[in-house]
């Protein structure tokens, strides 16, 4: 049994709709530029990167469409894409 202090699993539950088109674009954008992230690529191109994740999971955490608990999790994600840009910048 995980500890007190550890994530548990966000449940994923059936919608019946999907995202909408706009949401869609979000969550690829974000998980392409993810995938893009490299360490070894210059500072600015890993600022610019890390800084564009950040605004794909904040608006991703804006959005209605998505549960309570991934909205969450967004907000979480961004913070630390957000914190990744500004250190990039220093």
């Amino acid at each position: 049994m995980p500890g007190t202090d550890e994530p548990s699993p966000i449940a994923l539950r059936a919608e019946p709709r999907g995202l909408d088109a706009a949401n869609e674009e979000r969550v690829a954008l974000a998980l392409t530029l993810m995938t893009q992230f490299s360490l070894g690529a210059d500072v600015a191109e890993r600022g610019a990167t890390a800084a564009a994740i950040a605004g794909a999971l904040q608006a991703l955490a804006g959005s209605q469409e998505l549960a309570p608990e991934l909205r969450r999790l967004c907000r979480r994600l961004q913070r630390i894409w957000a914190a990744v840009a500004e250190g990039e910048r220093h």
